[in-house]
């Protein structure tokens, strides 16, 4: 008996051949795609790890550098630029600050291979602080008073950081010497300026409160504060800068250069670079002297109100 098969069925052992390479290839292709994004991702993990233990190595030896005598610091740059390069000349730097260096297991991984380290010390002037509504920055006058030249002006020159306008309030301390101590003038309304500073021509922050009673101040003109001031016979013994609702940029200068004796405004920059692993991560940090550090900001945030309260702002 002869079994008739229909005229159409036919073999198709070659196309499933095709389908298998081509499902093979496929599965090649997504596995390659899964392999390299694994390794990407573990090399974005290590670079990511390097590059903060970087910064936190940076942030250690600025933090190192902040806490060496102002004095010793200064006399160190007077001459000229101080710049090192690698751990060893880092660590023979530190020495001659009488300073020890940091523990060096802590570090030890981005020790080696393409690591590195770079520092430079110099002396700067004219250049932007940034102060956060957290800082206060301090003038101290009082013991060069004498020295201050008529008509010599401490000239700011601020901008606002992150917003249009922010406010900074200037508090003018009046002392004078009474023997061996510092008797200062009783605090008054009048002592305290709060100013608007705006890039735009008007105060838009809706942090400070009472507009009306902010003064508004350009950032293309400098804020002047007269430094032979003197308020029932108690001169001028320290200007005190404190940014509100925001982050000021301040670059602080004498319109007169050398008109305020011993009032110094010059810093020592500090920049440290570190290189681990191939990520390199960086940081400044500007080193008053002495004349322009001051006590703590916890008196700067409570500002009386006029309405028998104390309101911080």
């Amino acid at each position: 008996m002869k079994i008739c098969l229909p005229a159409n069925r036919k073999s198709y052992s070659g196309q499933a051949l095709v389908m298998a390479m081509i499902v093979v290839i496929i599965s090649v292709i997504v596995g390659l795609a899964v392999f390299s994004r694994t390794i990407r991702d573990q090399r974005l993990v290590a670079f990511e790890q390097a590059s903060s233990e970087a910064l936190e190595i940076a942030d250690s030896y600025i933090n190192l550098f902040a806490s060496i005598n102002t004095t010793t610091l200064f006399q160190s740059v007077e001459q000229g630029d101080v710049e090192v390069q690698g751990y060893k000349d880092l660590k023979n730097l530190l020495a001659s600050y009488e300073m020890d260096d940091l523990d060096s297991d802590v570090f030890a991984s981005c020790k080696e291979g393409t690591s590195s380290i770079k520092v430079k010390l110099s002396l700067t002037s004219q250049e932007y602080l940034e102060l956060t509504d957290s800082t206060t920055m301090g003038y101290i006058v009082g013991p060069n008073y004498s020295s201050v030249a008529d008509g010599c002006k401490l000239q700011l020159y601020t901008e606002p950081r992150g917003y249009s306008s922010v406010g900074l309030l200037v508090h003018k301390v009046y002392g004078k010497k009474v023997s061996d101590l510092i008797e200062y003038k009783e605090y008054a309304l009048e002592d305290i300026l709060p100013y608007c500073i705006s890039s735009t021509t008007e105060c838009t922050n809706s942090r400070l409160q009472d507009k009306a009673s902010w003064t508004l101040q350009s950032t293309l003109e400098p804020l002047e504060i007269g430094l032979k001031d003197v308020k029932g016979g108690y001169s001028l013994d320290e200007i005190r800068i404190t940014p509100i609702a925001g982050t000021v940029a301040v670059k602080s200068v004498l319109n007169n250069e050398g008109c305020a004796g011993e009032l110094d405004l010059k810093t020592v920059k500090v920049s440290v670079t570190v290189t681990c692993a191939n990520a390199s991560r960086g940081k400044d940090v500007l080193i008053p002297r002495e004349n322009n550090q001051s006590y703590s900001t916890i008196f700067d945030y409570t500002v009386y109100n006029g309405s028998g309260l104390l309101q911080p702002y």
